[in-house]
């Protein structure tokens, strides 16, 4: 359960530090599979961890850009992010699929 406080003055939320993680991870596994270089922040993984990383590398710029931000969905947590594994491969799709539209 997360609490949810919405605020008059418009300012940006935190980041949530989970889906910033997530992110920077996603990203070091796809350099990882690109370059076939282990990475010791991501090689310590199952493969199944690994390729559920990877497959966030491909979120479309701007869900990357909010989350940076901090300007996602409450209801878009670093569980939920991870383990939506029929996020697709259309960003406009992937923003419906994740509460962004």
């Amino acid at each position: 359960m997360k609490l949810v406080l919405s605020s008059d003055g418009g300012a940006p939320n935190d980041p949530d530090p989970v889906l910033l993680k997530l992110i920077t991870q996603a990203r070091l596994a796809q350099q990882s599979a690109l370059t076939g270089e282990a990475n010791p922040i991501v090689s310590k993984y199952s493969k199944r961890h690994f390729w559920q990383l990877l497959r966030l590398s491909w979120l479309a710029p701007e869900i990357t850009a909010a989350i940076v931000e901090g300007r996602h969905p409450a209801t878009l947590t670093g569980r939920r992010l991870l383990r939506s594994a029929d996020v697709p491969l259309s960003w406009e799709e992937q923003r419906r699929c994740l509460g962004f539209t």
